[in-house]
């Protein structure tokens, strides 16, 4: 999981995550929603089940990796 320091840091600069979606690539978000994330103006996203699961299962897997 992130921090909150770490999501701020975020929308001040293109990551190699956002790369994929500035070429369109990324089947799940456009570089307007990108955009819209980095200009501040998305509201944040709630953690559903999913999401926590995953947050779960990210050291086993990065370790697996």
């Amino acid at each position: 999981m992130i921090t909150e320091k770490q999501q701020v840091d975020r929308t001040k600069g293109i990551g190699s995550s956002d790369v994929p979606t500035i070429l369109g690539l990324n089947t799940w978000s456009t570089a307007h929603d990108l955009w819209l994330f980095k200009t501040g103006q998305v509201p944040g996203v709630q953690e559903n089940e999913a999401m926590r699961i995953g947050t779960v299962l990210e050291e086993g897997v990065l370790q697996l990796a």
